[in-house]
């Protein structure tokens, strides 16, 4: 009889023990506070799932340097995923008549350039996929915007492969779509955005520059947007093009420009689309927009969800949002265990 009740008591304390241990575990929200919060220069989230907001938060919110999701933020490179959206608006309205375009139609010049034999092979998917053919170095990167007529600087360069065999980020290429888009539509990029993205959904504070000679802006960054605006395009994508009743952006673009175009594999994808990363994680597949310095729109299509992270933060060696996205915004938030 001792026995037993000496068992029971030992077997009660060991459930109550495992009881007090899981309730005293952090929710996976508080893990992702946790994890951002441990990144030094995170400056906001915005989370949306099914059209409801969850997360609406800034980390950092000093005297001299507010932040919150209606600031304006520069995005870098998100601008090559707003760029390639308005690619396929204008293939959409006539105005380009496909893909498999060479540059040669819309960038005649490049006919005196030493290379032409090179470069008239190189259609606009290749330069959707960063698959041109053309070398390019970090120095390229910043060296290009120095330049108030561009096309030359970033059409003469040394050619290290046939177009469309392999990828080389290159964010002087990215430049001529929104040259491509001024010479087909007869607007510059700005003005075509305005027109064809930012009004329909009601985005009113915007800014972009870096223009060329010519007045067309800077296709391969150089946009500021307030993450709220910005996860307006990211719940346009989701819904695959339409916003509030009406086709914005052609379907099968979205479709085509967020698959795997290619295989690429870095610390944030498993692919690339026309200016969009691919990634997937528990078989649910997801892409995102990536600007330098923590800047990051996720669209999440299977969980309807939306995330929208800024920062100022060099993450070209450490990407800090992977395991927060992966383990408690798909894991948790995705299979309904967020708040525990």
């Amino acid at each position: 009889m001792k026995n037993t009740i000496l068992f029971l008591f030992f077997f009660i304390c060991l459930v109550a023990g495992a009881y007090l241990y899981f309730i005293n575990q952090p929710s996976n929200q508080e893990l992702l506070y946790k994890e951002l919060e441990s990144k030094d220069g995170v400056q906001t989230m915005l989370i949306i799932k099914n059209g409801e907001i969850i997360e609406d938060h800034a980390f950092r919110n000093l005297p001299l340097e507010p932040h919150s999701n209606d600031s304006f933020y520069q995005i870098n490179s998100i601008t090559k995923s707003i760029v390639s959206i308005l690619i396929g608006i204008a293939i959409e309205e006539g105005f380009i008549e496909s893909v498999e375009q060479s540059i040669e139609e819309y960038i005649p010049e490049i006919r005196d350039y030493e290379n032409y034999d090179h470069l008239k092979k190189i259609t606009i998917h290749d330069v959707l996929t960063m698959r041109t053919g053309l070398q390019w170095e970090v120095i390229n990167e910043s060296t290009y915007r120095s330049f108030s007529d561009r096309i030359p600087y970033v059409l003469n360069q040394p050619v290290e492969t046939d177009p469309g065999t392999r990828f080389s980020y290159n964010s002087g290429t990215s430049y001529l779509l929104s040259v491509i888009i001024g010479k087909s539509t007869g607007k510059d990029a700005l003005t075509y955005a305005e027109e064809k993205l930012f009004k329909p959904l009601n985005i009113t504070k915007y800014r972009w520059g870096e223009n060329d000679k010519e007045g067309n802006p800077n296709g391969g960054r150089g946009m500021y947007l307030q993450p709220y605006d910005l996860a307006k395009i990211g719940t346009l994508m989701l819904h695959e093009g339409v916003w509030e009743g009406k086709q914005i952006v052609p379907s099968n673009w979205v479709k085509e420009s967020t698959r795997t175009q290619l295989e690429l594999i870095t610390g944030i994808s498993e692919g690339y689309g026309y200016k969009w990363y691919t990634a997937s994680h528990n078989n649910i597949s997801y892409y995102l927009a990536n600007g330098a310095y923590g800047q990051r729109l996720y669209v999440i299509p299977e969980l309807k969800i939306v995330a929208v992270f800024t920062a100022s933060i060099d993450d070209s060696k450490d990407p800090i949002y992977e395991k927060a996205v992966k383990r408690y915004i798909i894991d948790g938030l995705g299979s309904g265990n967020y708040y525990e």
